[in-house]
């Protein structure tokens, strides 16, 4: 999924990241590669293994697991 991600934006001269899908731009490499697992790849989403939540993106199960699990330590 990686490579499907990174073959769908591009890093200008003015070092702002664009996708090739769509007009979004941002100054951030982790923001446009979440743009584009969101927006433009189609997935079957990231299961969380602690209580089988089906998140869109990697980026929203870590998020799920930081805000509901604790950052995925045990309490």
């Amino acid at each position: 999924m990686d490579e499907i991600i990174q073959s769908k934006f591009w890093k200008g001269a003015d070092k702002m990241f664009y996708c090739k899908d769509c007009p979004y731009n941002t100054a951030y490499l982790s923001t446009v590669r979440n743009h584009v697992e969101s927006k433009h790849v189609s997935t079957s989403g990231a299961v969380c293994i602690l209580c089988s939540k089906i998140c869109v993106t990697r980026h929203a199960l870590k998020m799920h697991i930081i805000r509901k699990h604790n950052g995925g330590n045990a309490e």
